[in-house]
């Protein structure tokens, strides 16, 4: 196991040598029928930065990490000379494009992590009723739910004229009392 806990003779099985890129409490046992070896215990401290995590809220990007975090929106990997991340931003495209975004960490005295990344789809971000009613000004466009709508009986009449695509991303619309969409076309 890598996350501390004792293994067992159900735990993953040592095939080959595997790569650790955090810090880790490694821990072992060898079985040979009913006998076993007792579990051997290493902590591992790598050389290498922990990876930052890369989180979207519509087009609102958060990177959190340790260290310095650097990261680039281009789908170009990041490193040391490239932009340092100072608080959450916002994305901005055409609908229907697909940014990348990058992102590595560089603490003091380790090298620099493993890039992450991160693709986003641009589109109308919808995360309350009042962005769901205004689902008509983007007849057109990709419409993607970001957030569960737990009262949509404030929405009095089904949306007309929408010939765009509308992602729900899992999330649910609940209270609806007519049907969202007046009109379905297509897959």
């Amino acid at each position: 196991t890598i996350d501390g806990t004792a293994p067992t003779n159900s735990s993953t099985h040592y095939m080959r040598p595997f790569v650790v890129n955090e810090d880790a409490t490694i821990k072992a046992i060898a079985y040979s029928g009913n006998l076993n070896s007792g579990i051997t215990t290493n902590n591992y401290s790598p050389n290498y930065s922990n990876k930052p995590i890369i989180t979207q809220n519509g087009a609102t990007i958060t990177i959190s990490g340790s260290g310095t975090i650097y990261y680039t929106t281009s789908g170009s990997d990041p490193d040391t000379g490239g932009t340092p991340y100072n608080g959450p931003f916002t994305l901005s495209g055409n609908n229907g494009e697909v940014i990348t975004i990058k992102a590595v960490a560089k603490e003091d005295n380790k090298e620099l992590s493993c890039v992450v990344e991160k693709t986003v789809k641009m589109g109308y971000f919808i995360s309350n009723l009042s962005e769901l009613k205004d689902i008509s000004s983007h007849p057109n466009d990709l419409c993607i739910l970001t957030a569960d709508i737990d009262d949509a009986s404030g929405l009095s009449a089904s949306i007309s004229g929408f010939i765009g695509e509308f992602d729900g991303g899992y999330y649910t619309i609940s209270g609806l009392k007519k049907p969202l969409f007046d009109n379905l076309t297509g897959d």
